[in-house]
């Protein structure tokens, strides 16, 4: 009987780290703190205690025992190595299939080798038996149904494998990728073990068959590996699949061998088929504890992240089939094996077509992605053209700063609304165009906003214009020291001047009374509530004026409402000259006013304040050329402790007030607690 009880290809791509990744894999591997990690997590977990022990059982049994040992010996001991590792193979891939963290397809993948694997358990035996028993094999046995019945199951976990999403393209080039390894790796088991068996039975075709059908099925199985190869399996599944190739390869080196070797009649199979058969089982075993703790634990990477993002080169896999299928003619040719050389011919020209077919393909695909690109390298083009007209003809000042804020660059805005002519900043310091009083604000700001990458603030400064000026801008940064594509931060800028003047204006009419411009009642009462709370900690003076006019209503009611508008104003501009700059004068409504002195030192000062204002009542007022003379009554409020609040201070000069009318008005009256 030829056939191979102790080798399936196992499906998983693996691979080819090259020498980068494997200087990357030793310099985190060889870390103590990465051993401790790794030791510590195996230890703890029964399956990495079998997959060591076995390891440990079977380096021993094939380095050192086996020397000297007769074949029969060989036989039992390698009976029994086989059977351990059979069944701590089956058990690592019953557990690692019943674990929830994998997907469901994974799952299946690991279940289906598991059944497999068992059915491969129970031929072993009865394998074991026959030849422990009878000291033979017959040609077919109940071990065949159960090798073809593992066999069947792999092929269910090559369907079983998630797929890569592909599109239809990527998808037949896969395929004809698969047949072409398909054909080269048949190529070179005709030439050594299928030509050969079918010489040898070529007068029992039952036999002929039964001693083909397992070598067939091991190169059959090749190109189911080579899909998913190609299908380049996720990122947490690569190591595992790494172990599972290796033990892949070992286990169709160890079929070849096994049928080479029986087909020379050899009945003593040499010692390294058996030990490269039950070191696959072993790697097949670590493989799926592997994938047991990597399920477990996410955390755990067995090589750097970096070394594991990058493209596995399973695309070499065609190429080399292709150059074994050629080697492999020559080689016949060579030996002149006329009759090994139709099938050798028929296949170099299935290499052909499927080549031929995939070059196709490939023009195909290369013309399809240079139509993107073009299409690509077009839009990119539109975009930079319209993103450069964009930042050339926006309003706004776009400024890309060094960190030390240096300027690198600036669009042409900054000609327009600076008045600075393109690229005379670069490499001037931002600072220096900000206004001294502002620059603190700016580096506080600025101090915040560096410790948040991508961060965007917004704030309100002054910017020395070309000409001298300070204009009001609003600054708007962002932080991209990080972006590779600009490595700055970005200023955007643009004039406020206007807001800030209408803003202004607004707040001048919130506070002013808009006939006379002086301040109205709301601004006369904030700042005295705030003078009037500073009293006590600054011990300064305060005083306060009320003044009526005592003729108005008569030259309001006689010239009208025009006339008396105008003197109203006009009264107000005396009494504004009259105080100093830091007082404060309000027109409280109708021809009421009211002054606040601050830091008055003695009653004697206000009094003299007093004095000016209504001697300046003593000349006539022009309006429309019309010489309209007015007098006013003036009531004084001096702040004493016996004043509690700021309203009552201001009722108190109310009071004196109308006590100026009362001893006959024009004049004026210091209030006092008795009334004098």
């Amino acid at each position: 009987m030829i056939e191979a009880p102790t080798g399936w290809i196992i499906t998983a791509p693996v691979a080819n780290v090259g020498e980068e990744t494997l200087r990357q894999w030793l310099q985190a591997s060889l870390s103590w703190q990465h051993i401790y990690s790794v030791t510590r997590s195996w230890l703890y977990d029964w399956g990495s205690t079998l997959i060591c022990v076995t390891g440990v059982w079977l380096f021993l049994l094939w380095t050192i025992i086996l020397s000297g040992f007769t074949h029969s010996q060989l036989l039992a001991l390698s009976s029994t190595c086989e059977m351990a590792i059979n069944w701590t193979l089956v058990t690592l891939l019953f557990r690692t299939c019943r674990q929830k963290q994998l997907s469901k397809r994974l799952r299946f993948f690991w279940l289906f080798l598991a059944v497999g694997f068992t059915c491969a358990g129970v031929a072993d035996l009865i394998w074991i038996y026959y030849e422990l028993t009878w000291n033979a094999m017959p040609l077919t046995s109940p071990a065949d149904i159960l090798y073809l019945a593992g066999y069947c199951f792999i092929g269910l976990a090559v369907l079983a494998h998630p797929p890569a999403p592909q599109s239809h393209l990527p998808r037949v080039r896969l395929w004809l990728d698969a047949s072409t390894v398909f054909v080269g790796a048949l190529m070179v088991d005709w030439y050594f073990v299928l030509y050969p068996i079918y010489a040898k039975f070529h007068g029992n075709p039952w036999d002929a068959g039964i001693a083909l059908l397992y070598p067939a099925l091991d190169t059959a199985l090749v190109g189911a590996v080579v899909i998913i190869f190609l299908r380049q399996p996720k990122q947490y599944s690569r190591q595992p699949f790494q172990m599972l190739l290796i033990g892949s390869v070992l286990m169709l080196v160890s079929d070849l061998a096994f049928s080479v070797q029986l087909l020379h009649d050899n009945q003593a199979i040499s010692s390294w088929v058996y030990g490269a058969a039950y070191t696959s089982k072993w790697l097949v075993a670590l493989s799926a504890q592997l994938q047991f703790k990597q399920a477990t634990q996410t955390e755990s990477r067995s090589i750097p992240a970096r070394a594991q993002d990058k493209e596995l080169p399973y695309g070499v896999l065609p190429y080399l089939a292709i150059i074994a299928g050629y080697v492999i003619l020559i080689f016949g040719i060579m030996m002149h094996d006329l009759n090994v050389i139709e099938g050798l011919i028929i296949g170099t020209v299935l290499l052909t077509v499927l080549v031929s077919a995939r070059q196709i393909l490939v023009l195909r695909e290369n013309a399809k992605l240079l139509r993107a690109s073009t299409m690509l390298t077009e839009e990119l083009k539109r975009s930079e053209a319209r993103f450069r007209s964009l930042v050339q003809n926006t309003s706004d000042i776009i400024t890309v700063l060094a960190e030390d804020g240096a300027i690198l660059y600036e669009s042409p805005a900054v000609d327009v609304i600076l008045g600075y002519r393109l690229d005379t900043r670069l490499k001037s310091n931002f600072r220096s165009y900000i206004h001294p009083d502002d620059v603190e604000k700016l580096q506080k700001s600025r101090s915040i906003f560096l410790q948040a990458t991508g961060s965007v603030r917004g704030l309100e400064v002054r910017m020395r214009h070309a000409n001298g000026t300070w204009l009001w801008v609003e600054v708007h940064l962002t932080n991209l020291l990080t972006d590779p594509n600009v490595s700055g931060i970005v200023a955007n800028y643009r004039d406020i001047s206007e807001r800030k003047r209408f803003e202004e204006q607004l707040c001048h009419l919130a506070y002013h009374d808009p006939l006379t411009n002086v301040a109205n009642r709301t601004l006369f009462q904030q700042q005295l509530v705030q003078t009037f709370a500073a009293v006590e900690s600054t011990g300064n003076g305060i005083a306060v004026f009320m003044l009526d006019l005592d003729s108005f209503k008569q030259i309001n009611d006689t010239y009208g409402h025009s006339i008396g508008d105008q003197l109203l104003m006009a009264v107000g501009q005396r009494i504004r000259h009259c105080v100093r700059k830091d007082d404060l004068v309000a027109r409280l409504g109708g021809d009421e006013f009211a002054v606040l002195l601050r830091n008055i030192g003695t009653p004697t000062d206000a009094i003299k304040v007093a004095q000016r204002i209504l001697h300046t009542f003593a000349e006539p007022v022009f309006v429309e050329n019309k010489k309209l003379w007015t007098r006013g009554s003036l009531g004084i409020a001096l702040y004493t402790s016996d004043i509690a609040t700021p309203d009552e201070l201001l009722r108190c000069a109310d009071r004196a007030m109308y006590q100026a009318k009362n001893r006959g008005k024009g004049c004026y009256t210091l209030w006092s607690a008795s009334g004098s």
